[in-house]
């Protein structure tokens, strides 16, 4: 639920989200603009953009200790202007 609610969260207005998944990976992917910082730190705890208040920032820390006692693997990029976060089974 935490990826989606980043999705909604980091969307811009009249943006798009997509969300897909099958056996082997869930993909969302939110229009928006490109994160001020390097792509890795936004799996840090506390790492957050400053524009959004109301989150503490752990959020995406939390997902990628999840997803490595579950041996997945968790990625984000941003591409063409869309964030795209993907989670490995």
């Amino acid at each position: 639920s935490n990826l989606i609610n980043n999705a909604l969260k980091h969307n811009q207005a009249d943006g798009s989200i997509e969300v897909s998944l099958n056996s082997e990976k869930l993909v969302i992917k939110n229009t928006g603009k490109k994160p001020p910082f390097a792509p890795h730190l936004l799996f840090k705890r506390f790492k957050k953009d400053n524009q959004n208040t109301s989150s503490i920032g752990i959020g995406l820390a939390i997902v990628k200790k999840i997803a490595d006692l579950y041996s997945y693997k968790v990625n984000y990029e941003y591409i063409e202007g869309k964030h795209i976060l993907t989670l490995q089974f």
